[in-house]
């Protein structure tokens, strides 16, 4: 029972963190500039579904297992990638 709660916590967590890339992802639709990047914004509002998509996978987490585990090994994947871009291409580097 603790372990489930603990996974609905952090279902809800997730969710709502990916759901507020709807901010990011509307934005450049209300005030347009050039410096917009619609990649950027085609990834905000994947993860946007996402989040939503995780946020209805709350009350019965069982019957979602493909999608949590989607979204974890994504996760990972997408860590994976820009690590190894931060090594090879020093442009794809950020400030901390």
């Amino acid at each position: 029972m603790l372990r489930k709660r603990a996974l609905q916590v952090a279902l809800v967590l997730t969710g709502l963190l990916y759901s507020a890339a709807i901010f990011p992802t509307v934005m450049p639709l209300i005030r347009p500039s050039p410096q917009d990047d619609t990649g950027d914004t085609m990834m905000m509002s994947l993860y946007f579904t996402l989040g939503v998509f995780l946020l209805i996978a709350v009350r019965k987490p069982p019957a979602h297992r493909s999608l949590i585990a989607f979204t974890a090994f994504s996760n990972f994947a997408h860590a994976a990638t820009m690590s190894t871009l931060g090594f090879y291409v020093p442009s794809e580097r950020s400030a901390s």
